[in-house]
């Protein structure tokens, strides 16, 4: 029984040792495939980075993959973004604000649309709609309305669109208030833009900018939440949407609903307001436009104080 039993043990013992030797590699090649599985990953993701960004360049990009960047996804997105639209926007010839009205505006925009389309240069159709829409309306962001100045104390100030203009104007209203010569609708409103006092050379310019997600949302609530507001004002664009004022008509003149009539949007202000996200491009309003648009601000930001 003894002599038996030694060769059985031993032979248990060698396959144990078998096993556990199996496993061993059986585990090292587990940890390879992994390895290999993970360099795949980051090598697609690299590529898939390098595909995102084809306009920026190389040592930018060498510089962000590497770590020795300091700009994160998001800024590289953003990056990819600005050289795919406002880098394309040409300096204006005369760039001062101080100067800038909206036929000089209409110049320079005028330059940069021809600049694109004569050198075959794709950009967004957001961008496109935006060149388009951004003088809209009497000079749009360029109109002398978002220009207000007073004597009391002297400076300049850029009024944008969504970040409390209506504030502001009755501010300068106080400000330049003597300079009013009656009391006329007329006469206060443009009190409120401008002092008739001779402003001093070396005025200070000022600007107020705002959260642009928060600007966005607060524009929606208050210009297309509200069914009133939205029809009475007509700033919810494109109005052939969501406020149309005569009906749509289909290629075999069969009148549409209109959108927001014929939906129950009780409760869905979240699908709303994505629906709105999603159009606003096709029809810019002066409320919704980037704000780096207004008084030329993409250009001449570093002249403010």
């Amino acid at each position: 029984m003894a002599s038996s039993s030694a060769p059985a043990k031993a032979q248990s013992e060698e396959t144990s040792s078998r096993r556990g030797t199996n496993k061993k590699y059986l585990l090292a090649f587990l940890l390879l495939i992994l390895l290999l599985l993970t360099a795949l990953s980051l090598h697609q993701q690299t590529a898939m980075t390098r595909s995102l960004l084809p306009s920026l360049s190389d040592s930018f990009v060498q510089q962000s993959l590497s770590g020795q960047s300091t700009f994160g996804e998001a800024d590289l997105i953003i990056q990819r973004s600005f050289e795919q639209s406002y880098a394309h926007m040409l300096p204006c010839k005369k760039s001062s604000w101080k100067a800038m009205d909206s036929r000089i505006a209409i110049d320079c925009m005028q330059q940069t649309r021809d600049h694109i389309m004569s050198q075959n240069i794709t950009v967004p159709w957001w961008f496109q709609t935006l060149l388009r829409d951004i003088l809209a309306g009497g000079g749009g962001v360029y109109a002398p309305w978002h220009h207000f100045y007073t004597t009391k104390p002297p400076f300049h100030f850029c009024t944008v669109g969504k970040v409390a203009t209506t504030e502001w104007r009755k501010v300068f209203c106080k400000l330049n208030a003597q300079d009013c010569v009656d009391d006329s609708l007329s006469c206060r409103r443009n009190c409120a833009w401008k002092t008739t006092q001779k402003m001093p050379a070396k005025a200070p310019w000022a600007v107020f900018v705002r959260d642009p997600l928060e600007r966005l949302l607060s524009g929606f609530l208050d210009k297309c939440y509200n069914p009133r507001t939205r029809k009475n004002q007509g700033h919810c664009e494109p109005n052939v949407v969501f406020n149309p004022k005569k009906p749509l008509m289909n290629a075999k003149n069969k009148t549409y609903a209109n959108l927001l009539d014929s939906l129950d949007i009780e409760g869905q202000e979240k699908a709303m307001f994505g629906a709105y996200v999603d159009v606003l491009p096709l029809k810019w309003n002066v409320h919704f436009v980037p704000q780096a648009m207004f008084c030329d601000l993409h250009r001449n930001i570093d002249k403010y104080d």
